[in-house]
């Protein structure tokens, strides 16, 4: 009886240590869009207000210590872990926020390439979490919210929710078929 009672404290243990890793970046940052691709995977983006990215790589790695952190390259850090990858990088809005992106393991499987990981130096230990190998070169593939100074709002054939302002309690955009 004893030993089923402590197995089962150190499996709450576990799972609650878990969730709060996983929420930590919910708790700390306030939530601006979700990129969904046309498997419904999702990649979240949250803002660090009037923050450096090196601060908020720090910040995150204190609390979810990384795989493997790049270096910075064109205003973004690209941090590695078995499930998931968190980039952070420069807001183009020109704020002086900093974004973070978190995608899902499932989301890197079906929206990254090779090509992505070799730039940042962690295409072989993103081969083996995510087996981005198999990924078809040549075809359109995801690099993040941020490329080439505009934000990217979809990762192959569905659109994002993009959330008002901070203080705002808005979701702008209209989705796909809208606008002008």
């Amino acid at each position: 009886m004893r030993h089923k009672l402590g197995l089962a404290l150190i499996i709450m243990t576990l799972l609650l240590a878990g969730c709060g890793a996983a929420s930590f970046i919910e708790d700390q940052y306030a939530l601006v869009d979700i990129v969904t691709d046309a498997q419904g995977e999702e990649s979240r983006v949250y803002r660090a207000p009037d923050s450096t990215i090196a601060a908020v790589v720090a910040e995150i790695d204190s609390q979810l210590p990384a795989e493997q952190i790049s270096e910075e390259i064109d205003g973004k850090v690209v941090m590695i872990y078995e499930d998931r990858i968190i980039q952070v990088m420069e807001d183009v809005s020109g704020t002086g926020d900093t974004l973070i992106e978190v995608s899902t393991e499932e989301f890197v499987e079906n929206n990254y390439g090779t090509n992505f990981f070799l730039i940042y130096g962690l295409a072989s230990l993103a081969d083996d979490f995510f087996d981005i190998k198999k990924k078809k070169q040549g075809s359109y593939l995801y690099s993040g919210y941020i490329n080439n100074g505009r934000y990217i709002k979809n990762a192959g054939g569905t659109g994002s929710i993009r959330f008002g302002s901070p203080g705002t309690d808005g979701i702008r955009g209209g989705g796909p078929g809208t606008g002008k």
